[in-house]
């Protein structure tokens, strides 16, 4: 188990180095930080609905709970719609400031 540990450790060790060296991420405690995000009950609720809109309108049937049976391209022809909306959203909003 002991040896396991140190595997882990030494493998979060190269990968906060890489990321470092990539992402302009300074230390451990910065990583720790952005893997703690803070989710608003009211924003995770409000993207379920939009995930589930998108998926009705790419014609993907998408139930409540656990969706393991989509393939990789209709989960990712949900998600890429999703992005594609907000991005035309924050467009129009750009656009009309």
């Amino acid at each position: 188990m002991c040896y396991v540990r140190q595997e882990v450790n030494f493998l979060e060790e190269k990968i906060i180095t890489y990321l470092s060296t990539h992402r302009n991420i300074i230390s451990k405690d910065e990583l720790a930080e952005e893997k703690e995000e803070i989710v608003v009950p009211e924003k995770k609720d409000a993207m379920n609905k939009f995930k589930m809109e998108v998926a009705n309108e790419v014609g993907v049937n998408l139930k409540q709970g656990y969706n393991g049976d989509l393939t990789s391209r209709q989960a990712g022809s949900i998600g890429g719609n999703m992005v594609k909306k907000m991005i035309e959203q924050a467009e129009n909003q750009m656009a009309n400031k």
